[in-house]
């Protein structure tokens, strides 16, 4: 079900400066993946605090799932804020509302976008 029930969080969960804090004073030595989810997270902080996967999303709606650079461009060009999370490799943070999600969805399925 992917009704809404109203917003969990009034402000996202990632605090801008504390991350580009915590980015800036990684040691030399830290892993690619420490500095990738550091920028993902920097990258994310001014969007929604919630998720949408592409899987159960697609899936949801009987289609199958984009690729997720596919609906973040759709999603951009359309007027939306759009990125990645750290979370979910398939999780999309947007302020689009599920039924433009889903338009998206099935417009890059049909490939008329």
């Amino acid at each position: 079900d992917l009704s809404v029930s109203g917003p969990v969080w009034a402000r996202g969960m990632v605090e801008e400066a504390i991350v580009e804090r915590v980015g800036e004073e990684l040691p030399s030595s830290a892993s690619q993946d420490s500095r990738r989810i550091s920028e993902l997270l920097r990258l994310e902080a001014d969007l929604p605090p919630l998720y949408y996967n592409l899987d159960r999303v697609a899936s949801f709606a009987g289609l199958p799932t984009p690729a997720v650079e596919a609906v973040l461009k759709e999603l951009r060009r359309r007027g939306f804020a759009a990125g990645r999370t750290h979370a979910d490799p398939k999780g999309v943070k947007t302020d689009a509302e599920i039924g433009e999600l889903l338009e998206v969805l099935r417009d890059l399925s049909r490939g008329t976008r």
